[in-house]
C-alpha cells in the first residue's frame, strides 16, 4: 500500500469518526469544529495495521495458489498414487532383502561358472525364477535343506570376493572342481566334509552321554549301596 492510499484511508476513517461524534453531541456553534483525540489517532493506526495485515495475507494466499497451479501444470501427466507402507517407512517390510552380488569384472576366470550358478540359486531363493535350471537342480536340492539357505549363498559370494573361495574351511586344502560344480556353495572338501560330519556325530554322542551319565552313576556307580 503506497503513501497516497494510506492518506486516503486515514482521512476516510477520521471523517467517519467525526460524523459519529456529531450525531452523539448536541448541535451548537462549535458543532462544526474539527477536532480529534489521541483515541481517534490510535483507531486510525489500528485500522491501517489491520488493512496491511489483510493485504499481506491476500498476497500470501495468491502466491500459494500460483505455486499450486504451477506444480499441477508441470505434473499434469504424472500419475500420483496413494502412499504405501513402503513409502512411509522407507523400505518394504514384506520384501526380503536381496543377497549381495559381486562385481563380475572382479571375479577370477576360474570362478566364473560357479559365480553364475550362485546367482541362479540366489534368484531361486528370491523367487525370481519360476523353474529351477537344470544345471543347479542338485545344488538346489541340497541348499533348501540348509537352515539358512540365503546365508550359504551370501557366504559363498563373499568368499569369491575376498579370495578364499574353493578352499576347505577345515583342512585348508583346495576343494575339487567337480565338487564345486555340483555344490557351488560348498565350504569343505570331501575330506573336510567327512571330518565335519564326524565332529557332529561325536558332539551328539557326548551330549547323549552327559545327559544320562549322572543317572547311571547314581544307580550303578560308586554311590549305589546294596541293601544288606
Amino acid at each position: 500500500m503506497n503513501r497516497v492510499e494510506n492518506v486516503k484511508n486515514d482521512t476516510h476513517v477520521l471523517l467517519n469518526v467525526l460524523k459519529s461524534r456529531k450525531k452523539q453531541t448536541n448541535t451548537s456553534a462549535n458543532a462544526d469544529a474539527i477536532y480529534f483525540s489521541m483515541e481517534d489517532v490510535r483507531r486510525v493506526l489500528i485500522e491501517r495495521e489491520n488493512e496491511q495485515r489483510e493485504q499481506e495475507n491476500r498476497i500470501k494466499i495468491q502466491n500459494k495458489q500460483k505455486l499450486i497451479e504451477k506444480v499441477l501444470h508441470e505434473n499434469k501427466n504424472t500419475v500420483v498414487s496413494a502412499a504405501g507402507i513402503a513409502d512411509i517407512l522407507g523400505f518394504d517390510p514384506v520384501r526380503r532383502t536381496s543377497t549381495f552380488s559381486v562385481d563380475r569384472e572382479k571375479i577370477p576366470a576360474q570362478y566364473e561358472q560357479y559365480y553364475t550358478k550362485l546367482l541362479q540359486l540366489q534368484e531361486v531363493l528370491e523367487k525370481k525364477l519360476s523353474t529351477i535350471p537344470t544345471e543347479i537342480e542338485f545344488a538346489w536340492s541340497l541348499l533348501k535343506k540348509e537352515m539358512d539357505p540365503g546365508k550359504e549363498v551370501r557366504d559363498a559370494l563373499n568368499r569369491i570376493r575376498n579370495g578364499s573361495y574353493g578352499v576347505c574351511e577345515i583342512t585348508g586344502e583346495p576343494i575339487a572342481k567337480e565338487r564345486l560344480e555340483a555344490v557351488p556353495f560348498a565350504r569343505y572338501s570331501l575330506k573336510g566334509q567327512q571330518m565335519f560330519e564326524r565332529q557332529i556325530t561325536l558332539k551328539k554322542e557326548k551330549q547323549t552321554s552327559s545327559l544320562f551319565g549322572d543317572e547311571t552313576e547314581d544307580v550303578f556307580g560308586e554311590n549305589y549301596e546294596e541293601e544288606e
